[in-house]
């Protein structure tokens, strides 16, 4: 058993504070939500999200709740840009691939992007 005296100094002492938390300029108290293993990150930011709404109400009028980062909005971009750089590599895969025929370009067609998914 590991005991919190043994690794760490605990005290109920009063610090002036060393450190300052700023956002946009103003003071700022950070918190950060770190996902599981396993899970799906837009229903982890909506859940983190409907929690923001309901603890924001009991909240004072001089204090805000801004999310300063938000990662499921760029998984969401790059997850559209694969999309659509896929459908653009297929076009030019075809595009390159017609003049040895329809059948030819077809097998090929078929055999990349089960390649891929197989990987």
């Amino acid at each position: 058993m590991v005991y919190l005296k043994n690794i760490a100094t605990v005290s109920w002492e009063n610090e002036d504070p060393r450190y300052y938390g700023r956002y946009g300029g103003k003071p700022a108290v950070f918190i950060t939500a770190s996902m599981m293993d396993g899970q799906n990150i837009h229903q982890v930011r909506n859940r983190i999200y409907s929690e923001f709404q309901k603890f924001e109400k009991i909240l004072p009028q001089s204090i805000r709740l801004e999310p300063g980062f938000d990662q499921s909005q760029n998984v969401r971009r790059k997850l559209t840009g694969l999309g659509r750089d896929f459908v653009f590599a297929i076009l030019l895969v075809l595009l390159t691939l017609m003049p040895l025929g329809l059948r030819a370009s077809g097998v090929v067609m078929i055999a990349i992007p089960l390649s891929v998914l197989m990987d």
